[in-house]
């Protein structure tokens, strides 16, 4: 009778369909992928319910008891989801994307990545109407009292416990309340450094005293493993093939797997091995600009939405800032309208135009950013594919064969300027943000991932041209380079290549971290967003 008494009172407090409607992402998780359901987040949940039912059976106010419905059934809604697509919890690169995405693009992307399994959500919807019908009351019974006062003291200590110890976000909240707290943390930290926008001073000389211009060309979504210049069975790089003034890095990888990690990490002075707060961190604009140079932005991404914010309020510390791109009312919506990166070349040569002697441009295209259909002109859309993978493939392909051409035509600008002005030092460099998975490995497609990080998301091109005038000027560096294309890099270290590049001298350049040095260190370690080692899988 007391063992009644006792489960009736627990289920005061923990109404079934409440308890299933908490429980049921985590039970989805631990079925896809036990080792990533933390033992704790169990514990999280029971100390989190009686937060809303208490109060309810307290008051006798259903309203709590409600809100803790709706809010566990949408955290639940997302993390059930992103169990479905990718296997693994919820993130913050997929977070920002879920609050910037409109619902047609929602259903694109489902149709390409979910499949039946988000049928699911139906009986999860089922069960979150259960709950709103579930019956609480208190009854004021001793064994009720001892419960309810049990429960309480658990959910204040453990609450209370990590509040007090400044981890309450980290440990003591559900995952996905944990992530948002991250992203929270994150923006407003970017935000706090970039609130005056202007290059940070850095010491900084420019070792060359002649005119220079250096070119970043930063891709978006490209795999060399889609690239016939690395080997990819489709002729997706006939003009890039073709060109004999090209120095190809073949074993060069991303630290990251999304544009915003990876931007923001690539050009500044942190890095996976030398982690840095943003607020504390040093950027490739901050040295060129304090060498000299008249630094450029120019982009192809959108300046709207809280995905690319971030990039372009650091974009806006160039001298030049400009977004090509005005097809979108947010980054994700850009990403699914057309804006072809053909239209980054006139303000190239704009800004060759200018008198300055220095000068530091760097171009952001959009790349084969999903939806790859979207990426290129009907005129290159020569590969063909029944529906299904095949179709989808054969788009990026279509992508890959279009960034050919409009990457080999900036470089065919600059070889043309470089031609017309034989004493400057002319030089450019193209990489990717990160890679894309074509289902190359696994049943993915796309750069999102859980678990371990797939290769395909990680490995991308690293293209070097430079002019007669660059050889002239800094005489010796072609044996280097020929040294160097086949050295393990990763691009979080790609602040001090570029330094290198550009003959900048300043303490903040390590020798053994440019690709183009002859004191590279070419036995780092490559551990990467996931924790693991790339080269020991």
């Amino acid at each position: 009778m007391r063992f009644r008494k006792i489960l009736s009172a627990l289920g005061q407090v923990y109404p079934a369909g409440l308890l299933l409607l908490a429980s049921l992402p985590l039970l989805l998780g631990y079925g896809y992928k036990p080792e990533l359901v933390e033992g704790r987040e169990w514990a999280i949940v029971l100390a989190w319910i009686p937060v809303f039912t208490l109060p309810s059976l307290y008051f006798r106010r259903r309203i709590f008891y409600y809100v803790g419905c709706v809010l566990f059934f949408f955290a639940g809604v997302l993390e059930i989801a992103h169990w479905v697509i990718l296997q693994g919890p919820i993130t913050i690169t997929s977070l920002v994307a879920i609050v910037n995405t409109t619902s047609s693009e929602s259903m694109e992307f489902m149709q390409l990545r979910a499949g039946k399994g988000l049928l699911l959500l139906l009986p999860y919807t089922g069960v979150f109407l259960f709950s709103l019908r579930s019956t609480i009351s208190y009854q004021k019974k001793p064994m009720e009292r001892i419960i309810f006062v049990l429960t309480a003291i658990y959910s204040l200590v453990f609450i209370g416990e990590n509040a007090w110890n400044q981890r309450l976000v980290r440990k003591g909240v559900p995952h996905i309340a944990k992530v948002g707290g991250a992203l929270y943390d994150q923006m407003q930290a970017f935000a706090e450094v970039i609130k005056e926008v202007h290059p940070t001073p850095v010491k900084a000389t420019a070792a060359w005293k002649g005119q220079q211009v250096f070119v970043l060309i930063l891709g978006e979504s490209c795999s060399r493993n889609h690239m016939s210049l690395y080997g990819y069975r489709r002729t997706t790089n006939p003009k890039l093939g073709a060109r004999p003034d090209l120095w190809v890095f073949e074993d060069v990888v991303a630290p990251y797997s999304n544009t915003m990690s990876s931007v923001l990490t690539i050009l500044s002075d942190a890095s996976l091995d030398h982690p840095k707060p943003i607020q504390e961190r040093i950027d490739v604009l901050d040295v060129m600009h304090a060498a000299g140079f008249k630094t450029y932005w120019i982009s192809n991404q959108s300046s709207i939405g809280i995905w690319d914010n971030m990039i372009a309020l650091f974009a806006k510390k160039a001298d030049v800032t400009q977004f090509v791109n005005t097809t979108g009312n947010s980054s994700f919506e850009s990403t699914y309208t057309i804006s072809y990166d053909e239209k980054l070349l006139p303000p190239l040569v704009k800004a060759l135009k200018d008198p300055a002697a220095k000068k530091f441009i760097v171009l952001h295209l959009m790349g084969s950013h999903m939806a790859y259909a979207k990426r290129y002109p009907k005129a290159y859309a020569v590969f063909e594919g029944r529906e299904g993978k095949e179709k989808i493939i054969a788009q990026y392909d279509n992508s890959m064969r279009y960034n050919d051409a409009v990457v080999d035509s900036l470089f065919t600008v600059l070889q043309t300027y470089a031609r017309e002005n034989s004493t400057q030092a002319v030089s450019a460099l193209y990489v990717s943000d990160h890679g894309e998975n074509l289902w190359d490995e696994g049943e993915h497609v796309g750069h999102d991932y859980s678990g371990v990080l797939p290769h395909a998301n990680v490995e991308i091109p690293f293209i070097l041209w430079h002019s007669e005038g660059w050889e002239s000027a800094f005489p010796g560096r072609d044996s280097v380079l020929k040294a160097r294309l086949d050295a393990p890099y990763v691009t979080d270290d790609l602040f001090h290549t570029l330094i290198d590049l550009n003959a900048v001298k300043t303490p903040i350049f390590d020798r053994t971290k440019s690709i183009v040095h002859p004191s590279l260190d070419r036995s780092r370690r490559r551990v990467l967003e996931d924790g693991r080692d790339y080269d020991a899988r």
